[in-house]
């Protein structure tokens, strides 16, 4: 960005200590990095939105001049345009299969879970020694 060798920057600190004086340098010098450090990562930030702006321009610049753009825009706008007035069942493997009864919370009883074996056995998993383990 900018060549500025060893000597300029002594030149710059050695200037800086006389006019700001040795107690406010550090903090200068600080806040001086900051905004350098912003400056050069939003010249950076622009640097790549500009780069991509003029490779999509290119794109587009070649895909209109093979005619290709035009014609994939309105055939994607025709399909889009055909599926939403008209949508297909395409991922229906099964028409006639009848739809779930809707869920009714009033026939949910406690009932119903004592039927259902528990997951786990509480005994299988007891590690610790039975009676016949702890005699001696």
């Amino acid at each position: 960005m900018f060549d500025v060798g060893f000597t300029e920057i002594v030149l710059i600190a050695v200037i800086g200590l006389i006019v700001i004086g040795p107690e406010r340098l550090p903090k200068a010098a600080r806040t001086a990095g900051m905004w350098i450090g912003k400056i050069k990562r939003s010249v950076s930030t622009i640097q790549a939105d500009v780069q991509r702006e003029l490779a999509a321009d290119e794109i587009r610049a070649s895909l209109k001049a093979n005619g290709k753009l035009g014609d994939d825009v309105s055939e994607f706008g025709r399909a889009l345009t055909q599926d939403i007035l008209a949508p297909s069942n395409a991922g229906d493997s099964s028409t006639d299969a009848p739809e779930p009864a809707p869920f009714d919370p009033a026939s949910f009883t406690e009932t119903d879970l004592s039927s259902v074996p528990s997951p786990v056995n509480p005994k299988a998993q007891d590690d610790s020694p039975s009676e016949a383990d702890k005699r001696p």
